[in-house]
């Protein structure tokens, strides 16, 4: 990074972190009162089994620590910049314009906000820091005969992992394969298609815009 980004992102941090000191603490703490994670096998082993299982374990594991509230600060601000950049990264891909680190600033922005809602569960932030995190990755596949294969099985990955979110990454990749490398990503299209049947999309779409990710 060149010392513009870098400041950049440092102002970024630096804002985020003393908005959720401000107007983020209070509620952190109720957030924490209102989840129960029992750290045993039989609990845990409950929610490993289905889809979306994993953030929803590792959401509950990082609310308890939030009757500290700088830790939920800290942890916050860290997940959240670490999602800009990554956003950032991708879209550097096309192009190395100053005003892409607004742009980036864009999902950040989404999630500060549902962050400081009373009832929101954190593990959705979690899924989407390793959606981000498997775009990330996909930068460095450039064979043709990869991108289906990653994609594909990455896809399927987030599926036991993130539940409906990977419908969404299923998405962003396939665009980002199609502006990338256009004909080559057609196969990975067409496995998208018969694995997501249509009636699963649309469930995801209703399931994101009331907040809840996991499958019921």
């Amino acid at each position: 990074m060149n010392w513009k980004q870098t400041l950049f992102w440092s102002f970024s941090a630096a804002a985020i972190f003393y908005y959720f000191l401000l107007f983020g603490v209070f509620v952190f703490v109720g957030q924490e009162e209102m989840q129960l994670f029992i750290p045993e096998w039989w609990y845990i082993r409950e929610f490993l089994f289905q889809p979306g299982g994993f953030c929803a374990v590792a959401g509950q594991w990082i609310i308890q620590y939030y009757r500290q509230p700088m830790s939920a600060v800290v942890f916050h601000t860290v997940l959240l910049v670490g999602c800009g950049f990554m956003v950032y990264r991708i879209l550097r891909c096309f192009s190395d314009k100053t005003y892409l680190l607004f742009l980036s600033l864009l999902p950040v922005l989404y999630l500060v906000k549902m962050s400081i809602h009373g009832e929101y569960l954190v593990d959705g932030t979690v899924g989407v820091v390793l959606m981000l995190l498997a775009l990330s990755v996909s930068l460095k596949v450039r064979r043709a005969g990869s991108i289906a294969g990653y994609g594909i099985a990455s896809t399927l990955f987030l599926c036991g992992l993130t539940g409906l979110l990977s419908v969404c990454y299923a998405f962003l990749y396939t665009l980002l394969a199609l502006l990338r490398y256009k004909i080559t990503s057609l196969l990975y299209v067409s496995c998208m298609d018969f694995l997501y049947p249509f009636d699963c999309r649309c469930c995801f779409i209703r399931s994101l815009c009331s907040g809840d990710w996991r499958e019921e």
